[in-house]
């Protein structure tokens, strides 16, 4: 049936709220961001070109992350992990693929541990939804799902980051990844960490495997 005209306008004034909010949170984040101490003094050790790609990769992090969850996050815990996952994302350089387990501090919480699986690949159909039912199957939970997918320049001299860009639309240039961080609700054991690793090491490798196929079949 047809939405009535009154109907249709609640939800438009709804939906620009939300963007509102989304906006407001994002500008207030970013701006306490750039301005924090430990931020800035991580960029001022980077070269110019890994300084932009650092801060390029921490936008298209943060615009990921819901506005209510925006607000409770502590700067100086979400620095660090930016710190990490960008670090781990320099580990990646020439590999296709790589997937790591680590403990952090809680971003809303510093004073809890909590487990953060961090995955890098090549962009394909399929990825995040294999990896979350696996999860659930598991039982493991997630608070935060943070799925940037990028376009990662390397200075094969330097063998680093050179520039990093977000994938707006299929026809941008370059070789996508899907950076996938998964902060978790609690901090994983040895046992469970290993076993979270092995399933979803296996839910990814079928996904490429699935992708490779789907032309053939």
């Amino acid at each position: 049936r047809k939405m009535c005209y009154s109907s249709r306008k609640k939800i438009g004034r709804f939906l620009m709220r939300e963007m509102f909010d989304l906006n407001n949170a994002l500008k207030v984040f970013l701006n306490q961001l750039v301005v924090n101490k430990n931020y800035k003094s991580y960029i001022a050790k980077l070269s110019k070109q890994s300084a932009d790609a650092f801060e390029n990769f921490g936008a298209a992090l943060v615009q990921d992350i819901p506005p209510y969850v925006l607000s409770r996050i502590c700067i100086d815990t979400f620095v660090s992990f930016l710190k990490i996952c960008f670090e781990k994302l320099n580990q990646q350089i020439g590999k296709k693929e790589f997937l790591d387990i680590f403990p952090m501090d809680s971003l809303w919480e510093p004073s809890q541990k909590v487990s953060t699986i961090f995955l890098v690949q090549e962009d394909k159909p399929f990825l995040v939804d294999s990896l979350l039912i696996n999860l659930a199957n598991l039982q493991c939970s997630f608070e935060v799902l943070l799925h940037p997918v990028l376009n990662v320049h390397i200075n094969q001299g330097s063998k680093s980051i050179e520039s990093i860009q977000t994938v707006k639309n299929k026809e941008d240039s370059g070789n996508p990844f899907s950076v996938i961080v998964l902060i978790l609700e609690k901090e994983l054991s040895p046992s469970e960490e290993k076993s979270v690793s092995s399933v979803l090491d296996v839910a990814r490798r079928n996904v490429n495997l699935i992708v490779h196929d789907w032309p053939y079949m």
